[in-house]
């Protein structure tokens, strides 16, 4: 009983001492471009995301709606054999094939569902129709060529990952690419801040003011506590 009133002031003097990393850690989740991304969801770790493919120049062009926070926001994926750009536009894709993005927004997806798509390669006859009812149970309809398969995972605040299987002219693979492991901004710098404010973001790193000198003065607290915590308080 008689070290308990030690034992709430060194917890004070931790949390206290906590502050400017906890902060550091805020400023980071706040300037993340996954909060631009609408992650909501009602039962499942997943969700089934139509969208349009279009063969402009060359290039692939895949565009998906409902994905980004707010109106009038289409996230359009870039793809090909070198890679993906995501960016963002306000301009709706009127005609093209119809895609799926399998939206990962909780771990875990089901381990074959995640393997089936993960473990394609150029050549693999896979249809992706067949891809979504046996691991998804979502009824695409009949698969048209070119078609493609989009799956981004949500699951980590700080790492992007995503999958990119696509199919030009029959059940064959054509190419799969992927972007994995990657920091959010990095990927998504050309998605807009329209959820975040960078008025909040300059104000979030004024609270250093606060924190670094509670730091400084605690540090002796925080050692001690480190010290007695790590070690165990006597009884």
């Amino acid at each position: 009983m008689k070290f308990h009133w030690l034992v709430i002031f060194l917890s004070g003097a931790l949390v206290s001492g906590c502050l400017t990393m906890q902060q550091a850690k805020s400023i980071e989740e706040y300037k993340s471009s996954i909060n631009e991304f609408n992650r909501a969801f009602e039962s499942a770790n997943y969700r089934i995301i139509p969208g349009l493919l279009s063969v402009r120049q060359g290039k692939n062009l895949i565009q998906f709606d409902g994905v980004l926070l707010g109106r009038r926001r289409y996230l359009n994926i870039e793809t090909g054999p070198g890679g993906m750009r995501f960016y963002e536009t306000g301009t709706k894709m009127e005609t093209g094939k119809r895609v799926f993005l399998i939206q990962q927004n909780t771990c875990c997806m089901d381990d074959g569902a995640f393997r089936a798509v993960l473990f394609l390669k150029q050549g693999d006859a896979a249809d992706p129709s067949e891809i979504l009812k046996k691991y998804f149970n979502f009824d695409a309809g009949r698969t048209e060529y070119p078609s493609s398969l989009v799956v981004m995972d949500f699951t980590n605040i700080y790492t992007f990952m995503s999958i990119n299987p696509f199919w030009e002219k029959g059940p064959e693979v054509s190419y799969l690419v992927q972007a994995s492991g990657n920091d959010y901004n990095e990927v998504m710098n050309e998605i807009h801040w329209h959820e975040r404010s960078f008025l909040q973001y300059i104000m979030m790193h004024g609270f250093y003011i606060l924190t670094v000198p509670a730091d400084i003065i605690t540090s002796p607290f925080q050692l001690i506590g480190i010290f007695l915590l790590g070690n165990g308080l006597p009884r």
